[in-house]
């Protein structure tokens, strides 16, 4: 008699769909693709075949596909709130705002607790420039998890632009201590530009000190030296090649 694991071994779906997540893993999308579609082929209700598909899909940029299988996913399990979360993601990195943001309004809906439909959400208003939209999700999303990183660097980045220098440094910090090694999507040029701008507000502050005590009051503000040293552990040296090969236009707007 054949042991269970010989016949889990030989189950041509679950076989089929180890081997395609393993390359998914691996970011071999062409043998991942092919892999799911022969899970779907045995199995056309698989909902997690079609979405892993969809996300490698998804990892070649061929959008539009990805859009496909997410959306045969959903005709499986309409509630699936992890699924419109990531077509969300892909409709924005489409251009379809509009349509990102409803994904969101749905996932919402189905789960208020999803951080990451907030932070998708903030993503399609910033788009729009409703940046006090954007501020609110962002707001709901630290409300939800106070230590997540992409709210905390998001709403930092909002901050920034209404001139909030403090409330901006604050968030970066919270998202330092959340994540010290965290590489994201920022060249070290333009997180230099950052700090280069808190500087700036130091000094104007010290000198308005300065002129309003009249005693030649000089301070180091505290939270300089942290900030310089948070942010080269979290945007790290591995950042450097990517950041050569940003325009500074590009950079000036992740800030």
């Amino acid at each position: 008699m054949l042991n269970s694991g010989i016949l889990h071994a030989e189950n041509p779906e679950k076989t089929a769909y180890k081997q395609g997540l393993d390359h998914y893993v691996h970011k071999n999308y062409d043998n991942a693709i092919a892999e799911f579609s022969q899970v779907i082929q045995i199995n056309p209700k698989n909902e997690g075949a079609y979405v892993l598909r969809g996300n490698a899909y998804y990892g070649k940029n061929d959008l539009d596909l990805a859009i496909a299988d997410y959306n045969k996913a959903l005709e499986i399990n309409p509630a699936s709130t992890e699924v419109y979360v990531v077509r969300a993601g892909t409709y924005l990195k489409k251009g379809n705002t509009d349509q990102a943001i409803t994904d969101c309004d749905k996932a919402i809906k189905l789960n208020p607790k999803s951080v990451s439909a907030y932070n998708l959400r903030a993503s399609g208003h910033l788009e729009k420039n409703e940046v006090d939209l954007a501020l609110a999700d962002y707001d709901h999303a630290l409300k939800i998890n106070p230590k997540d990183v992409p709210a905390s660097m998001g709403r930092a980045q909002i901050y920034r632009k209404k001139g909030n220098i403090h409330r901006s440094q604050v968030d970066f910090k919270r998202a330092v201590a959340a994540d010290p090694a965290l590489t994201a999507s920022i060249s070290n040029r333009a997180v230099n530009n950052y700090i280069k701008i808190l500087k700036e507000h130091e000094s104007q502050s010290v000198k308005k000190m300065e002129a309003d005590s009249g005693d030649g009051l000089s301070r180091d503000f505290s939270g300089k030296e942290n900030v310089e040293k948070g942010m080269r552990q979290l945007f790290g040296e591995d950042r450097r090649k990517q950041s050569e090969s940003e325009s500074p236009e590009e950079e000036e707007n992740l800030l």
